[in-house]
Formats: C-alpha cells, structure tokens, sequence
C-alpha cells in the first residue's frame, strides 16, 4: 500500500509540476524540512528573482509555487517524506538543465 500512495503522491507532484498550475496559497516562507528541497525551491526562487525577464517572471513563479505546493504536503506524511530527497533532486536537475541559458546559479 505504501507503494501506491507515494506513486500517486509523485503522479500528482508531476503532473502539478508539468502543469504550472497556478495555487497561490503557498508562499515562500513553507518549508519542507527536507534539506535537498528546500534548497532547491529557494535557489529556484533565487533563479527566478535574479534571471528571469520580468515579463516571464509570473508564469515561473506560478510554477514554483505549485511544486512547493505539491512538496510540503508530501513532506508532512511519514509515507512519501523519506522519498523527497530523490523526487527533489530530480527535480532540480530539469529545472538547472532548463535555466541554464539564462545564466541561474546553483
């Protein structure tokens, strides 16, 4: 059962992810308490605020709201937080391979 709860956990994550779906509940203050997340969620944000043209600025902040929307409720339930660490590193490796033309540092 485990196994199916954290696959549909990380489905949705994705698909979330994939969508840019705009939920503005989350805000930069959310944390997950997994290192390798919150890392990456604030470096991104950095990312954002540093490079990004501002014209494009809402829709990459539309997206990184919704993954930190998706992570901190994942990060809060003993069945998917021990797998964060790997969901957020993957993460984080597509979103440095797509912002590395604009000169993000991570």
């Amino acid at each position: 059962m485990p196994t199916t709860i954290l696959r549909t956990s990380l489905t949705a994550l994705v698909a979330v992810w994939l969508g840019s779906v705009v939920c503005t509940a989350a805000t930069a203050q959310q944390t997950t308490g997994v290192g390798t997340c919150d890392t990456f969620l604030t470096q991104y944000e950095t990312c954002i605020a540093d490079k990004v043209p501002s014209e494009h600025q809402a829709q990459f902040k539309a997206t990184l709201y919704s993954m930190r929307n998706a992570v901190v409720p994942l990060s809060q339930n003993p069945q998917t937080r021990d797998n964060l660490d790997g969901v957020c590193r993957q993460m984080a490796a597509v979103v440095k391979q797509q912002t590395s033309a604009i000169g993000c540092a991570w």
